[in-house]
């Protein structure tokens, strides 16, 4: 028998047992970043097309707007939880409903979550919540996200936090403020911000892994949910689970795993043709199948030495952002057969040099991932708690952190834009790409000349004005931002 056909029995059986998890699903960007009509703004078109708000506006006006909407949606689906209990009684088998049946149902609220039974069935977690329950133990709910904002043009225009993780922190607030009014314990929602984890892999500044969470930080007590929605750093917080010697051991083990990945798959990669060689390396074991889905995942995440082109990105130059987006919407295709049929812009020692740095940082980031779930680090950090996670697994319970129709999409790989209805403003969650290929306004705060004289402006604001990151996107309606922002808010 070959080993391809070893390989694919080999995928198939792990599939079938439930031992074969995706890291990360395929991103959408390439895709995009390949169509017709892929578009990002240039420098002089985004500052034609730029508005500006205030920040006390923001702060003082359209904040609030999302903060009363928030409030509203958690006491209707507080209702609707107990009346799903109620059609559920005989699952729980309790001859009345109480804290542990009402918080399962809120658990599988399927406008914030995305409950599987496969995963993690209403039994099972009301089984754990009645026994957290009988001994009086607090509710910990544990979820690793808000990496960083990637240098990406095609994704965003900046390190800080925009509208995107606003709303996104307010979903996780809205989940965590129904179970508190249930449970009759302590309630805490712990994000592990895991940008320190993944910058192994994709070589981001350290710098910028801070501001995001600093400003995520800033973010969540300007929303005033710092008494349920903690943001911890994931790499502070296993480091003090695991000790000096076992956090060594930790770095040893990926090491060990990168070493062992590279030159298991490494001989199978072809930087001129990922497609086909990576379709091949994702046939021969789990393992390999995780390294094809990451690649395609983290090429537009990567912070890449080659020719520069983060830093140009950063620095704003245009050429940089043009070669980015030509880059990733061909990263897939073959150079030996169809060079000519790409872009005047595709450079083929370029970006085999650049399809390269992904491929290891694909690598870094599967042996990490790999080398945690070994250690069952959960069981360390989060000892007892629910986990929560975007991709779900075995075990945990999959949280829609963004109202996209897309369940992956998370705050951090977008921008939060907004779009008008007869109803009210819907926050939305998209790539710069997508914003800037559709004509949307970008909103930025007002600028340091603009903020002169006036105290007491954060840090956080002060550094989007003088960056120009926008704090959103609006959809082009023929009114001006400012009005927009200051009608009722629908959803989020």
């Amino acid at each position: 028998m070959s080993s391809a056909v070893m390989g694919k029995q080999y995928v198939a059986a792990a599939r079938a047992d439930n031992s074969f998890h995706l890291i990360s699903d395929g991103h959408r960007a390439v895709e995009l970043a390949g169509k017709p009509g892929a578009h990002l703004y240039t420098q002089a078109e985004f500052r034609g097309t730029a508005q500006s708000v205030s920040p006390e506006f923001w702060m003082d006006t359209f904040i609030p707007l999302l903060r009363r909407f928030s409030s509203e949606r958690v006491a209707a689906r507080l209702t609707a939880a107990a009346k799903r209990a109620r059609t559920h009684v005989d699952t729980y088998q309790a001859g009345e409903l109480g804290p542990a049946e009402l918080a399962t149902e809120i658990f599988f609220d399927r406008q914030l979550t995305r409950p599987r039974e496969q995963f993690r069935s209403r039994a099972s977690l009301h089984c754990h919540l009645r026994s957290l329950r009988e001994s009086r133990a607090r509710l910990r709910i544990g979820l690793p996200l808000f990496s960083r904002k990637p240098v990406s043009p095609v994704k965003n225009r900046g390190p800080y936090p925009d509208l995107a993780e606003i709303a996104s922190l307010l979903r996780c607030h809205e989940l965590a403020a129904m179970l508190s009014w249930v449970y009759d314990e302590e309630v805490e929602f712990l994000i592990f911000a895991d940008g320190m984890k993944y910058r192994r892999a994709c070589r981001t500044a350290m710098s910028r892994v801070q501001w995001y969470q600093d400003g995520l930080r800033f973010w969540s007590d300007q929303l005033g949910i710092g008494d349920l929605v903690k943001i911890v750093d994931y790499e502070d917080a296993l480091s003090s689970a695991l000790g000096v010697d076992d956090t060594w051991r930790r770095e040893s083990r990926y090491e060990e795993y990168c070493a062992q990945m590279a030159a298991t798959y490494g001989r199978y990669f072809d930087p001129y043709d990922p497609k086909s060689s990576l379709a091949a390396i994702g046939e021969m074991s789990p393992e390999g199948a995780q390294l094809a889905y990451t690649f395609r995942s983290i090429a537009s995440t990567v912070s890449y030495q080659t020719d520069e082109l983060t830093e140009r990105v950063v620095r704003g130059e245009d050429e940089a952002a043009c070669q980015y987006l030509t880059y990733i919407g061909n990263v897939f295709v073959d150079l030996r057969s169809a060079p000519s049929g790409t872009s005047s812009l595709v450079d083929v020692a370029r970006d085999v040099e650049l399809r390269t740095e992904a491929w290891q940082a694909a690598i870094r980031y599967v042996a990490i991932s790999l080398v945690d779930r070994e250690l069952d680090v959960w069981s360390l950090i989060n000892p007892a708690g629910v986990k929560m996670t975007i991709h779900g697994k075995s075990g945990e319970i999959q949280i829609r952190p963004t109202r996209s129709e897309y369940t992956g999409v998370t705050a951090q790989h977008s921008v939060g834009g907004i779009t008008h209805s007869s109803k009210g403003n819907k926050i939305t969650f998209s790539y710069r790409l997508q914003h800037e290929s559709g004509g949307d306004t970008p909103v930025l705060f007002d600028g340091p000349a603009s903020s002169a004289g006036r105290e007491g402006i954060p840090t956080l604001i002060q550094a989007m004005a003088v960056d120009q990151q926008p704090i959103c996107y609006v959809s082009s309606t023929g009114r001006a931002p400012l009005e927009i922002l200051s009608d009722c808010v629908a959803d989020l």
